[in-house]
């Protein structure tokens, strides 16, 4: 516990330097909340009343450091030109800030579901439109097959779905009665339908099923157990890359999503995730993966 609370205290120290000041705060408390646990574990404290106020202590300073921690438009904002906090380098440049706060204000969310699961809770516009784009693009869509949300507020702004690159896979997992998980997995070539705008700030993909679903009757349902899963990975180029002669603000109309949070910003690079990149760790790419479950 006393090496916790040195743990707790250098992470207050470092959230300090990068202007988290609630954060150091709360890490303060969790550190003399360890503090007091190791003194009573020595016998220099006696009372089960300063364990208690310790525990509690060492508590509310973890949940703290996870509340309070500063979003990316906080970042943005304390660390930009007209922040209170010592400015990042990436925001002495006046179009990084201008792209960073635009970033964090328009970051872009994923929502994935099965193609019968989302109809049963979309609006009859939502369905309509969809029913219009099959229509004219002649597809057969399956009710296994995956259903893509993507709503970023900066979406009405820009080109809808020209640039955008979407990159996904199926993963099936089984598990027999006396064996462990086995996993397979199976990457999605081409969407079948792709890019329909459904408001100013929603789009939606329709991805097929690779791994056909066994049917309530199949006996196979009994002897393993069966789930699925789609992992997406998604970049979104929004507006023209090239910049018009006579452009006063060249390069302002264009950006990529989602922008790296300010403090773990690096510049861009064309670099394409892998399988194993989890949420963060790939920057200018968005990495959602629906929960396994079983269908």
């Amino acid at each position: 516990m006393g090496a916790t609370a040195i743990l707790f205290a250098w992470d207050a120290g470092r959230a300090l330097r990068d202007g988290d000041d609630d954060v150091a705060v709360a890490n303060m408390i969790a550190a003399s909340g360890s503090g007091i646990w190791a003194l009573y574990t020595i016998g220099l404290l006696a009372s089960p009343w300063l364990l208690g106020l310790g525990v509690g202590l060492l508590v509310a300073g973890v949940i703290g450091t996870v509340l309070l921690a500063d979003g990316a438009v906080e970042q943005a904002i304390k660390h930009g030109p007209f922040g209170t906090k010592q400015r990042l380098p990436q925001m002495n440049d006046p179009l990084q800030a201008y792209q960073q706060l635009l970033g964090a204000l328009g970051e872009p969310r994923v929502q994935i579901e099965r193609l019968q699961l989302w109809q049963s809770k979309a609006g009859a516009a939502d369905k309509g439109r969809l029913l219009a784009a099959q229509n004219e693009a002649r597809v057969y869509l399956a009710p296994q097959d995956w259903v893509v949300e993507v709503s970023t507020p900066l979406l009405g702004q820009f080109r809808n779905g020209l640039d955008f690159r979407l990159i996904a896979r199926e993963v099936l997992r089984t598990r027999g009665h006396t064996s462990g998980w086995t996993y397979r997995y199976q990457p999605i070539p081409k969407e079948k339908l792709g890019a329909l705008v459904l408001t100013g700030n929603r789009l939606l993909f329709v991805l097929p099923a690779q791994f056909a679903v066994a049917s309530a009757d199949d006996p196979l349902r009994y002897r393993q157990a069966i789930e699925y899963s789609l992992k997406v990975y998604a970049q979104f180029q929004l507006g023209e890359t090239i910049c018009h002669a006579g452009d006063p603000f060249p390069g302002y109309n264009h950006i990529t999503l989602p922008q790296p949070k300010p403090r773990n910003w690096e510049a861009f690079a064309a670099q394409m995730p892998t399988d194993g990149d989890n949420t963060d760790d790939v920057a200018y790419w968005l990495i959602t993966q629906r929960d396994f479950a079983k269908i």
